[in-house]
């Protein structure tokens, strides 16, 4: 019975390291609820499912489909590099993405910006939901400066 356990317990181990990404969570300056998430694989593409409530958190996308799902509620998250895809659900979820192939947004009061679509084009947009928003985030004076 207790080889039965252990033997178990090693197979779930081995299970959730094949199929769950492990992030690692850094507090942010002055606001407590504000996170850094990096993840320990370096890997680029797969994809990447957020369910959590009333989180503040920067992610780096690494080409990989993004999912915020359904269960997800009074987020922000901000996703830097580029992303394949970005799929928003659930409840006030404020999203914020450099670049990104395709956006599609549902649930309640979710909004969405982004910075530019990958290769210079404007990302497929498909909105449905009550509420929602996507915007392109416009430049700010600094990011103008630079580019002059």
């Amino acid at each position: 019975m207790k080889q039965l356990f252990i033997f178990l317990l090693a197979l779930s181990f081995i299970i959730s390291g094949c199929s769950s990404e492990t992030t690692t969570t850094k507090k942010t300056g002055d606001n407590s609820n504000a996170n850094i998430v990096e993840s320990s694989t370096p890997e680029i593409g797969g994809s990447l499912v957020l369910s959590d409530t009333g989180k503040f958190e920067t992610i780096s996308c690494r080409e990989r489909d993004v999912e915020i799902d359904q269960e997800a509620t009074a987020n922000t998250y901000t996703f830097t590099g580029e992303c394949k895809t970005l799929v928003v659900d659930g409840v006030s979820n404020k999203v914020y993405v450099e670049k990104v192939g395709a956006i599609e947004v549902k649930g309640i009061s979710n909004k969405v910006y982004y910075k530019s679509g990958l290769d210079g084009e404007k990302p497929k947009i498909k909105k449905e939901g009550t509420s929602t928003i996507v915007e392109q985030e416009k430049e700010t004076k600094e990011e103008v400066k630079k580019e002059k």
